[in-house]
């Protein structure tokens, strides 16, 4: 990287993101002991546990962990539990915090609006086949079988969806490229 060797530890799967960061890539820090400003606790880490590995399995190793580090180093400056705590969350719980119930209920009722309107839509088809019932008379009339009335009746179901969709998500598109340019 930069014409010099870069050790790669890990590779993570496509899409993985954290916070919505649009990181491509983590670097090893490089801690600079000129520039360290003693007792500055500044950093998060990000880790992925084992499957099957509880946070509170997670919270003993960090504190085994931690303790075998004020082992080795009695005189460094190390975490102190009672003033600066090391200690293993969710990342789910760290992001959702207390909003859970309220992110339940606003997920609820998005999810009914779009019951409502998938019931209007489907409300709008019913009233086009219902006004169109003399242009299939006319069509049977000159020998159209029911499996083609079926056809042409899923082919203009799946076109009307297939354009639907795709606006649906050029507008989300559109709506998450604006929630991530810097604001002023």
């Amino acid at each position: 990287m930069n014409g010099r060797p870069v050790h790669v530890t890990g590779v993570m799967p496509a899409g993985f993101d954290v916070a919505e960061s649009n990181v491509e890539i983590w670097l090893p820090m490089q801690l600079d002991r000129t520039r360290m400003i003693r007792r500055t606790h500044f950093l998060d880490v990000v880790a992925r546990a084992k499957p099957g590995i509880t946070v509170e399995q997670a919270q003993a190793d960090v504190s085994r962990l931690v303790q075998q580090w004020r082992d080795l180093a009695p005189d460094a400056h190390t975490p102190d539990p009672r003033e600066h705590p090391v200690y293993a969350v969710a990342l789910r719980d760290d992001v959702v915090g207390n909003a859970r119930t309220s992110l339940l209920v606003l997920f609820g009722a998005v999810s009914l609006v779009l019951l409502i309107a998938c019931a209007n839509v489907a409300n709008l088809l019913l009233a086009r086949a219902e006004s169109r019932q003399r242009e299939i008379a006319v069509r049977m009339a000159l020998g159209a079988t029911r499996l083609q009335l079926l056809r042409q009746f899923l082919t203009e179901g799946l076109v009307l969806s297939g354009v639907g969709a795709a606006v649906g998500l050029w507008i989300g598109d559109a709506m998450r490229c604006a929630s991530t340019l810097p604001k002023r």
